[in-house]
């Protein structure tokens, strides 16, 4: 990659074609507790989209998302997300920042951007991007119905947090905690959005599981959707990160 470019992160549309997901049911992987325990092998060849460090699923996530320069920084310099087979995506802010040099420009070579619009209005296009959120479940929400995807089904979306954790991983340092005022703004973010996707996109969740806060979606359990976790030996790692996405070059 020629010097003068190592800090631009393509976008998007340049990697996927519009409507790839047409056709498919896509899963979104969220940070909530409801998942902790959750054997995510039951993913295995579906179409899915990690949050964040959703990207640390296995097998991995179709498309990774990262929307905080913090958490990309960290997982540059462990290494992890340059080694990962899914596609690498960013918000267009964390692109913003990289352009002055806080990400290695390997890492850049090999990310995409996805593209913010004006707030609340809600994406159609790759190239257009995605409705200026500040949560990162409603942009993968708006990217996932951009891609054609349906029905869409939310893990993780619990717009609450325990006594005991925030989140069903342990990834995060504890300065990164989420402000009690946070899960208000995300319930409200979410179930403002239930008319663009209307019979479209469900949470997924054990049934003994506390309801989502953001409840305007219905939920389906696990069960109802996936299938039994599959011996390991059964499981196809590529068949989550070969659908519709062209080679980096």
């Amino acid at each position: 990659m020629p010097a003068n470019t190592c800090n631009f992160i393509r976008p998007i549309c340049e990697a996927m074609p519009e409507r790839a997901w047409r056709g498919h049911s896509a899963f979104i992987v969220g940070g909530g507790t409801s998942l902790q325990g959750f054997d995510f092998t039951r993913l295995a060849g579906e179409l899915t989209i990690g949050i964040n460090a959703g990207m640390y699923l296995e097998p991995p996530p179709t498309i990774a998302y990262a929307a905080d320069i913090r958490f990309m920084q960290m997982v540059e310099k462990e290494g992890s997300w340059l080694k990962l087979p899914s596609m690498r995506l960013v918000h267009n802010v964390v692109s913003e920042q990289a352009s002055t040099g806080m990400l290695k420009p390997e890492t850049v070579a090999t990310t995409w951007k996805l593209p913010v619009g004006k707030p609340r209005a809600w994406g159609r296009s790759l190239e257009e991007g995605v409705a200026a959120f500040s949560f990162s479940g409603a942009v993968c929400l708006n990217l996932a119905d951009i891609l054609g995807a349906s029905p869409i089904y939310l893990l993780g979306f619990d717009c609450y947090k325990t006594p005991i954790a925030s989140n069903w991983h342990e990834r995060y340092p504890e300065e990164w905690g989420t402000a009690e005022c946070m899960y208000n703004k995300f319930r409200r973010t979410l179930n403002a959005l239930v008319g663009q996707l209307e019979g479209k996109a469900f949470h997924l969740r054990d049934p003994d599981a506390p309801p989502s806060g953001a409840d305007a979606f219905p939920s389906l359990s696990y069960d109802d959707v996936l299938p039994p976790a599959p011996e390991p030996h059964e499981i196809d790692k590529r068949k989550t990160t070969d659908v519709c996405i062209r080679p980096v070059g």
